[in-house]
């Protein structure tokens, strides 16, 4: 892996935009799936200090590209998760989303490998999930303070689509859910609390633990004679445990050993900070 990519910071698409942050996604959260981070099996513990990291709110406006920024945000949100709204009313409205601030949640001091041998030694939860494979940490969330949207009717005007009405009367953050009342061109809705867009995953394996993905090229390799995991001392393999940040390359093995479809891969950036936000089918 290039030093370019070890840099990247990568996120997972949350399962959908009903998720705040007093629900079940929490930092600290371990799982077995890397898609499910609302189902742990466990927690870190003891759990460590968690920490705000660069973001991006409403009240930089004295840079240009701040509300750039916004936009760009807003229309990747719709592309992400617009169809979940959409849902609620006919085809013919159209999700318009806004927000007021993207927070950054991390540890301040992600899992070492020594945290990783005591959880696993400690927590039978967690060293019966090794043995069957890795099972995953969420070290970071990605939240949208503030996050509505509303759906505007669409008309059809020269083969286009445009919209009908004013986008306003939002409901409150933390309102209900329900349409507008007396009008058919705008239905207000919000996601309530602090919606959760994103989270950052660091995965906890058997050092000997290898992908389906990573097991076959490590056998085309050992019969091209260039050696291979068979080489590899299984045996203290069994008893070290390694810990390290999710990847793409993680997350495209996972995709393929769970029968998954593909993993689309997001740029986005909020005040300071660029990452990438990763969607398994």
């Amino acid at each position: 892996m290039s030093g370019f990519q070890e840099e990247r910071k990568f996120f997972f698409k949350s399962p959908d935009l009903e998720y705040n942050l007093e629900g079940p996604i929490q930092i600290g959260n371990i799982i077995t799936d890397m898609k499910n981070p609302q189902d742990p099996i466990s927690m870190l513990h003891p759990m460590p200090t968690i920490i705000k990291g660069p973001g991006y709110d409403k009240g930089k406006k004295t840079h240009e590209g701040h509300s750039s920024v916004k936009l760009s945000l807003s229309a990747k949100i719709y592309e992400l998760f617009g169809g979940q709204a959409e849902a609620r009313s006919k085809k013919s409205f159209q999700t318009k989303y806004e927000f007021d601030e993207i927070e950054s949640l991390y540890l301040q001091k992600n899992p070492t490998r020594a945290d990783a041998k005591r959880l696993r030694d400690d927590d039978a939860e967690v060293r019966g999930a090794l043995n069957r494979g890795p099972v995953y940490v969420v070290t970071g969330l990605k939240i949208a303070k503030g996050l509505r949207y509303s759906n505007v009717r669409m008309t059809n005007k020269g083969g286009s689509l445009e919209a009908q009405g004013r986008v306003a009367n939002e409901a409150s953050v933390g309102g209900s859910l329900e349409a507008e009342k007396g009008g058919e061109d705008l239905e207000s809705y919000t996601v309530k609390g602090d919606t959760i867009l994103a989270y950052r995953l660091h995965i906890i394996k058997k050092e000997s633990w290898r992908w389906l993905g990573e097991r076959d090229l490590e056998v085309k390799s050992q019969e091209a004679g260039e050696g291979g995991f068979m080489n590899h001392d299984e045996q203290a393999g069994e008893r070290s445990v390694i810990i390290e940040e999710v990847n793409l390359k993680d997350a495209r093995y996972f995709a393929e050993d769970e029968e998954y479809g593909d993993v689309e891969e997001t740029c986005l950036e909020d005040g300071e900070e660029e990452w990438f936000l990763l969607s398994i089918d």
